[in-house]
């Protein structure tokens, strides 16, 4: 009967071996292992330009977190959000960056509206040479 040995050796009952245990595995563990998280709300959508065509790439953040996606070639998204209260930040270049709160919305139609002052007919890409600049 070692069990009885040591209580006796240690004068102490059940009971404060118990308290001495549960003290030890509260400081053991971290904050967040007894903390209860709440569940995640998933939510859909698809991303479109005003002339409808689906935009691949487009970012999608829940703010004030690291949490994002993107969009898929058919301009379709799903992410994982804290709950209600979260609000999506959708960016994509050449697009004014929007957020919409979530509130009990699932699935959303989000049309991307051009940034100010770009214009698809005002972009030049030059690359691997030089280029002289014409009066």
């Amino acid at each position: 009967m070692m069990r009885l040995s040591l209580f006796k050796k240690f004068r102490c009952g059940y009971w404060q071996v118990g308290l001495v245990l549960l003290f030890v595995l509260q400081w053991r563990l971290p904050a967040t292992a007894l903390s209860v998280k709440l569940p995640a709300k998933m939510v859909t959508g698809t991303i479109t330009s005003q002339a409808g065509d689906t935009l691949a790439g487009v970012s999608i953040v829940e703010k004030g977190s690291t949490n994002g996606t993107t969009s898929n070639v058919k301009g379709f998204f799903s992410i994982s959000i804290a709950g209600p209260e979260s609000v999506l930040e959708i960016s994509y270049v050449g697009y004014k960056t929007q957020e919409i709160r979530v509130g009990n919305m699932e699935v959303f139609n989000i049309i991307l509206q051009p940034g100010v002052g770009v214009e698809a007919e005002e972009v030049v890409i030059t690359a691997y040479g030089k280029v002289k600049k014409e009066a």
